[in-house]
């Protein structure tokens, strides 16, 4: 949720048309890692379907932009649900989103 390629804001923008967001957690990147043998972070939404007739609302969702943060001096990307929810979190934060990679086993 933190990409700022017009491919995942769009992807958000869609997603905030078909419901409304009901909560977001974000996973650790090493969730995957026994698994798939791959550290990712994944996001996690939990989406409230509009019903037939009821329209989203107007103004985009605070949840599909984000906002930077400075890490260590340096700006990072987050997205606004989880910025927001910042102060109930005690991990610290990223100094960049961590790109998929492979590890081995």
């Amino acid at each position: 949720m933190d990409s700022t390629g017009e491919d995942a804001v769009d992807a958000r923008r869609r997603l905030a048309r078909l419901g409304e967001l009901v909560a977001a957690v974000r996973l650790p990147s090493t969730a995957h890692r026994r698994t798939a043998g791959t550290t990712v972070v994944t996001d996690v939404l939990l989406l409230r379907r509009f019903e037939d007739g009821e329209e989203p609302p107007r103004a985009e969702p605070e949840w599909v932009g984000t906002v930077d943060v400075d890490v260590d001096g340096v700006q990072v990307p987050v997205n606004r649900h989880f910025a927001a929810a910042r102060p109930w979190s005690s991990a610290p934060w990223p100094r960049a989103a961590p790109a998929a990679r492979t590890t081995s086993r």
